[in-house]
């Protein structure tokens, strides 16, 4: 299989949830540990697009933040 273009979004479990009780106005906060690198400043753009408080996501310089592909 030949993979021409690749796209990454955001998603999964926890922050569907709080990006859909956000939109309903519902005050949200996401509490993690994440990398210091490109998908953890993914997740936190996509958190403060869709005002989820991040203010407790510890941010890791020494590992890297989860991720996978579909």
């Amino acid at each position: 299989m030949l993979i021409i273009t690749a796209q990454c979004a955001g998603g999964g479990n926890c922050y569907n949830a709080l990006s859909m009780l956000s939109s309903m106005g519902v005050n949200t906060r996401l509490v993690s540990k994440i990398g210091a690198d490109p998908q953890g400043n993914k997740v936190l753009a996509l958190c403060k697009q869709n005002n989820i408080d991040t203010q407790n996501v510890v941010v890791d310089e020494s590992m890297n933040t989860g991720f996978s592909f579909m």
